[in-house]
């Protein structure tokens, strides 16, 4: 990997010096540099690192867009754009040099670039490449926060729910979590349905705990199964058609909603006959 890590220094250093390239031969070289990028080999790291590279709309690859929305291999430095400096912080830091990607990150960040804000403020959370510090840490999420990083935004909210970095506040953490979930964050999901729950920094909500809990538990959070068999241990049948259609209203197309709606409603009959049958045998 040190090898690896001193390739691209190289490759870096060699596209910052002043040299006249024809277009095609920036391209070639950017093309290549892209290429060792990604092939470079995957080490897990937080599971809130963000900016590792944006797939166009279709899915058929990574297209680097720079600032000015032109291609980045028509940029005059690549190096220069926020995009390609978080992606080359992220590759450090999946070699571990991380002093190397709090730089790239830094310089990503000071752009305004949200995916570098959030990732900066994981390297001041945990310590790598830096001193560790909370307070910086909730300032840079924070900011990649007011941008809509789902990330930041899950991630801030536990800082304000631990009082790490901030004061403890349980309504901006349910603010920010909740921010998080609707942006599609399935942690997020999983966290608000437990706040709704048990009433913590919002008011309890037995059927929106549901609702959570069963988007989560479809985007293949396991826990959320559990939890989702002990609400309806606790729950009416009632409110469990209730949290039913409200998730099918908000969650399933159209066509599909009147299968739904006959289910439940055959459900809830059966339940309240099974009820009655019970009774005339007392």
């Amino acid at each position: 990997m040190s090898r690896a890590v001193s390739l691209l220094k190289f490759v870096i250093n060699f596209i910052n010096k002043k040299i006249e390239f024809t277009k095609a031969a920036k391209s070639v070289f950017v093309l290549g540099l892209i290429c060792f990028l990604v092939l470079l080999p995957f080490t897990a790291g937080a599971c809130g690192w963000a900016g590792d590279g944006e797939s166009d709309e279709n899915g058929e690859g990574t297209i680097w867009v720079g600032a000015e929305g032109k291609p980045i291999e028509e940029q005059t430095n690549p190096i220069d754009d926020p995009k390609f400096q978080t992606r080359i912080g992220n590759s450090y830091r999946k070699a571990k040099d991380y002093i190397e990607a709090v730089r790239w990150f830094r310089m990503a960040a000071s752009q305004g670039f949200e995916s570098a804000q959030n990732n900066l403020a994981a390297m001041y959370e945990q310590g790598l490449g830096i001193a560790r510090s909370d307070v910086l840490a909730a300032q840079w999420y924070l900011l990649a926060a007011e941008q809509g990083n789902a990330k930041a935004q899950h991630s801030l909210g536990q800082m304000y729910l631990e009082g790490r970095g901030v004061q403890p506040d349980k309504q901006l953490a349910s603010k920010w979590i909740l921010k998080s979930a609707e942006n599609g964050h399935v942690s997020a999901m999983k966290e608000i349905a437990d706040m709704f729950w048990e009433g913590q920094g919002v008011l309890k909500n037995d059927i929106k705990a549901y609702e959570w809990w069963k988007l989560s538990s479809m985007h293949g959070d396991g826990s959320s199964d559990n939890s989702l068999e002990m609400a309806k241990t606790k729950m009416d049948i009632k409110a469990i058609a209730t949290a039913e259609k409200s998730f099918a209203v908000s969650h399933i197309p159209l066509k599909k909603q009147t299968v739904l709606g006959l289910y439940l409603t055959a459900k809830a009959g059966y339940e309240k006959w099974k009820k009655i049958l019970t009774k005339s045998k007392l």
